[in-house]
């Protein structure tokens, strides 16, 4: 199994945090964002990573000193999160992979189920209330009805923090990603891409967690995940 880690985006609703740096790089306890991930996929017997590289991809490739493999996403601060991992597609598209964003900070428990969890897709939701910005995931008897933005809060049981793509259908995911990139859909979400699978037949099963997991998308967040993850 590989792991795809997006880490291209400009993180600009952290404001002056990421005017010099990539938010991936901004420490929760005594290291950075990335770090937490990196070894935890590590202690979780993978070591193959790749990590999509974007603003200030430099200082990126420079914390992660050779742990992972880097690509670079030319147009991180013209499009959405789908180039980042359509540059991942040569070296993931033959394998199992886990997709987390470089921004998510999650109990190791969360990373050893979702390994485990049998699927042709496993999406991770963590069980919370969603505001209106959030990845929402609605889920009704073991079955992913809807995912996005577009989903009512209320109508939501939480927000879409990291999945497990078997490699039976990597191939299909990745092809999936051309095809609404060929569309045009440059601002498209990985939520898309997996709705847009699971209407093909593809098994998407939810894992719903209410262990301690986060995105840092603000400030608000920074903190909140600085007083969890110590």
């Amino acid at each position: 199994m590989k792991a795809l880690i997006p880490a291209a985006g400009m993180g600009t609703r952290l404001g002056e945090l990421t005017s010099e740096t990539n938010k991936c790089l901004l420490k929760v306890g005594d290291r950075p964002i990335i770090e937490h991930l990196i070894n935890m996929l590590k202690s979780s017997g993978i070591d193959d990573i790749v990590v999509a590289t974007g603003y200030f991809a430099d200082k990126v490739e420079d914390a992660l000193k050779g742990r992972a493999e880097c690509v670079y996403n030319d147009l991180y601060d013209k499009a959405g999160i789908l180039y980042s991992v359509q540059k991942g597609s040569p070296r993931l598209r033959d394998d199992s992979f886990i997709y987390v964003t470089s921004d998510a900070m999650l109990h190791k428990d969360i990373l050893t189920e979702c390994i485990k969890a049998e699927g042709e897709i496993v999406v991770v939701v963590k069980i919370n209330e969603c505001d209106a910005e959030g990845s929402k995931v609605q889920v009704k008897d073991d079955e992913i009805i809807k995912m996005g933005k577009d989903v009512p809060s209320d109508e939501a049981t939480g927000e879409f923090l990291m999945m497990k793509v078997s490699q039976s259908v990597s191939p299909a995911f990745f092809d999936e990603v051309d095809s609404m990139l060929n569309e045009g859909k440059i601002n498209g979400r990985v939520m898309d891409i997996i709705m847009r699978l699971k209407a093909k037949g593809v098994r998407v099963v939810p894992m719903c967690t209410d262990k301690p997991a986060l995105e840092i998308d603000d400030n608000t967040e920074l903190e909140e995940a600085r007083k969890i993850f110590r």
